[in-house]
């Protein structure tokens, strides 16, 4: 199995640990019809940008970019409608994935500041750490279910998620050397595990929007440095 179908394979089981790490809740119909479809696009920007596929980053900023929303906002929520286009817009756009994990925080923050203004919005609940075992794709999944709380506690807003997430980057699936001496490049890949796990530790003293934003952008921009330097193929 080649280096990207492994990794698309933990992009897969991302999925499965979002579910088992989360539950969320909102009001059904159109509206969470229409939500679903925006947060899948904004996950695939994530997606995107760690796997150093810039078409599908700038292809779902896209669809993001050109959507019109007739539901009626209320007058509080139009300015983050125009802040998450104008967002989404920089990306479509963008060739530099480091710049484009930047947009990327800041837009999944503009959607939880435009949930907080209206006093709606998705529901996080965190269940349990999914990957247990000492595995490189154990490792793997938790270091996955952490950026998917993060992202959680940005969108909802959730500091419950937040919080979870950032422990999680500090504490949980820092890799044993073993894993470690199996990446392909051992040297990269403890030193860019240190530096997720200092975020981790950063990331728990952010306490506004913007400053989780700029953080959550570091991770990600950190997930991809590992990747595709190939620190684990």
């Amino acid at each position: 199995m080649g280096r990207t179908t492994r990794f698309c394979v933990l992009i897969a089981l991302f999925g499965l640990a979002s579910i088992s790490g989360s539950c969320v809740s909102g009001r059904g119909g159109p509206e969470m019809s229409a939500m679903h479809s925006r947060f899948t696009r904004v996950l695939a920007i994530q997606t995107g940008i760690v796997l150093g596929d810039i078409e599908r980053a700038q292809d779902a900023a896209d669809w993001l970019t050109r959507q019109e929303d007739n539901r009626g906002f209320p007058p509080e929520a139009e300015r983050y409608q125009a802040e998450m286009k104008r967002f989404a817009s920089l990306i479509a756009r963008d060739r530099d994935l480091e710049t484009m994990a930047t947009r990327a925080g800041q837009l999944a923050a503009t959607c939880g500041s435009c949930h907080q203004a209206v006093s709606g919005g998705p529901t996080f609940v965190v269940g349990p750490q999914a990957g247990s075992g000492e595995s490189t794709a154990n490792h793997m999944i938790r270091h996955l279910w952490a950026v998917d709380r993060m992202w959680e506690g940005l969108v909802g807003p959730s500091q419950e998620a937040w919080e979870a997430g950032s422990l999680a980057l500090t504490r949980e699936w820092v890799p044993t050397e073993a894993a470690v001496q199996r990446s392909g490049s051992p040297q990269a890949a403890r030193a860019i595990l240190g530096e997720l796990a200092q975020l981790g530790s950063s990331a728990k003293e952010a306490s506004t929007q913007e400053a989780r934003a700029a953080l959550y952008g570091d991770v990600l921009k950190s997930c991809r440095r590992c990747h595709g330097g190939r620190a684990f193929p």
